[in-house]
């Protein structure tokens, strides 16, 4: 079985650490992300991801798509 795949966004580095290490030890696959603008072009790029949670969204991603989901492949 292949391990679910989470696009982790957070500006901060050690909270980005702090999530990814807590979702591989739950045999998650981790791809990081620094920022808004990182994350969209990422999720471009990787297969579909089920779930997504913004919990902030900076005015430089206002208008924006805020998640991508596999349902708007």
């Amino acid at each position: 079985m292949v391990a679910p795949l989470v696009l982790l966004v957070d500006d901060d580095a050690d909270s980005r650490e702090m999530y990814g290490q807590y979702l591989r030890a739950h045999d998650f696959q981790i791809v990081m992300a620094t920022n808004g603008r990182e994350a969209m072009a990422l999720a471009e790029l990787l297969p579909p991801i089920w779930l997504s949670w913004i919990s902030a969204c900076p005015t430089s991603m206002v208008g924006k798509p805020r998640a991508v989901s596999s349902a708007t492949r």
